[in-house]
């Protein structure tokens, strides 16, 4: 009779591990299908936070502007600001100025130096001497942010530590988290890069914070966006993979880098990284059309202005056959986990009752 007994709560315990499992594995399936619809979604909530539901997004081409210099771009702004259906404009750069980041300027910079940066020519130069090659430099790409007078951001950036920055200075600059293994808040490093008069100069850069690398950021644009709405909320991470595909692995950057404008010691400034896109918030009441037709003497290509809503009615759809999917997922787990645990407790009661 004991052991009889002893085999019952063995098989007993058994089958109790076994549905305990499968329960783990459908609630599994369950908890990765929403987690996934949580992913999809989640570029639908952005339009509220960053209050850009009514905009329209001008997707820019890479060589239409190529006199990317902090001057000219602030002028072609004022010009869109100006028309009547427009009430304020953002320009969106992206990671387009490949270039380096030292901890100090080579002292042998010095002898190529004229009024503080470096002719064009004589860089050529420099370039080919043995001890360049040999300096300590890591290799940087560079995005511009446009911001106000008194360095305010027009849409805030949140930091990998949680911390949102609501202004960044010139001559500050934010780096990806992958740069928190060499750098910490507080450092000064040199970035190489050509100033408006097209010389090369070496430009004194603050560390002010790092940025997640798969942190979803709307003050920077994309590299070859298609125009879909996840293009437009732009990862490092991501830019890292279309730099890989467009360059050869030794040729990627080390880190990633954000300013809103750089001076150097002699007080040249830095050109701006390219445009991508342009963010329009319209005056109240003012149609597409309105800010199409306004603009057809500013824009390069004033078909390429789409409205926000557009953009996110196109995800909605392109999405949702991805939602119907996970939807069944869900509920085939979910019922599969329910059906199991009716059925231990149907057979206890029975087994009960005999």
């Amino acid at each position: 009779m004991e052991r009889f007994e002893r085999k019952r709560i063995i098989k007993t315990t058994i089958v109790l591990v076994c549905l305990l499992l499968l329960s783990a594995f459908g609630m599994y399936f369950f908890i990765e299908a929403n987690n996934k619809k949580k992913d999809l979604r989640v570029f639908l909530n952005y339009g509220d936070k960053y209050g850009i539901d009514d905009t329209c997004i001008y997707f820019h081409s890479f060589f239409d502007d190529i006199d990317n210099t902090e001057t000219s771009q602030k002028e072609l702004m004022l010009k869109c600001k100006k028309c009547d259906s427009i009430h304020d404009v953002f320009p969106r750069y992206l990671f387009s100025a490949y270039t380096g980041i030292y901890n100090e300027i080579p002292e042998h910079t010095k002898q190529y130096m004229l009024d503080g940066h470096i002719p064009a020519e004589d860089y050529q130069i420099m370039v080919e001497e043995p001890w360049f090659s040999e300096t300590e430099v890591e290799t940087l790409a560079l995005a511009s942010i446009m911001v106000g007078e008194d360095g305010d951001l027009r849409f805030p950036i949140e930091l990998a530590d949680g911390t949102i920055i609501n202004q960044l200075q010139p001559n500050q600059i934010l780096l990806g988290s992958e740069a928190e293994k060499k750098y910490t808040n507080g450092d000064t490093v040199w970035v190489l890069q050509v100033d408006e008069s097209r010389y090369f100069s070496y430009f004194p850069c603050q560390v002010v914070g790092f940025i997640s690398e798969d942190s979803h950021l709307f003050a920077v644009g994309d590299q070859f966006s298609s125009g879909t709405l996840d293009d437009i909320f732009v990862t490092i991470e991501g830019e890292r993979q279309v730099e890989e595909e467009i360059t050869s692995e030794e040729s990627c950057s080390r880190y990633y880098g954000v300013v809103s404008s750089m001076k150097d010691e002699a007080g040249h400034r830095a050109r701006m990284s390219s445009m991508s896109e342009i963010v329009i918030f319209p005056e109240r009441g003012s149609s597409v059309e309105d800010i199409k037709t306004d603009l057809q003497d500013v824009l390069a290509e004033t078909d390429r202005i789409i409205p926000y809503s557009d953009i996110e009615m196109a995800y909605r759809e392109q999405i949702k056959p991805q939602i119907s999917r996970l939807n069944m997922r869900m509920l085939v787990s979910g019922s599969a986990v329910v059906f199991l645990w009716i059925v231990y407790i149907v057979i206890k009661l029975v087994k009960k009752g005999k």
